[in-house]
């Protein structure tokens, strides 16, 4: 079932946990500000390698999915970077891909 991130300003969030079995998850944008996306570790503002970039998704929303290998082993949180000016309860969501 989809679900809210919210998300902290000018800091990495640990947005939400992706559960052990799961094969991926679908990630989207409809806010004004960019985003950047690591999976398991901290994301950063700055350099190009420093996470994912989801783009703004103000007029139309932008979508990230992202399909594990294999089913996880274990729990791996979801990182998300953002510098909107304010913290972010709205706009940005997600839903966990099971069997």
């Amino acid at each position: 079932m989809p679900a809210t991130a919210s998300l902290a300003n000018a800091a990495s969030t640990e947005a939400f946990t992706v559960p052990g079995g799961a094969l991926g998850f679908v990630l989207w944008n409809t806010s004004a500000a960019a985003l950047r996306v690591r999976i398991g570790h901290p994301a950063a503002a700055s350099g190009e390698k420093e996470g994912i970039p989801l783009p703004a998704g103000d007029s139309s929303p932008r979508y990230f999915t992202h399909y594990f290998d294999k089913p996880l082993t274990h729990a791996t949180g979801i990182h998300i970077h953002q510098e909107s000016g304010g913290a972010l309860t709205e706009g940005v969501g997600y839903d966990i891909i099971t069997r």
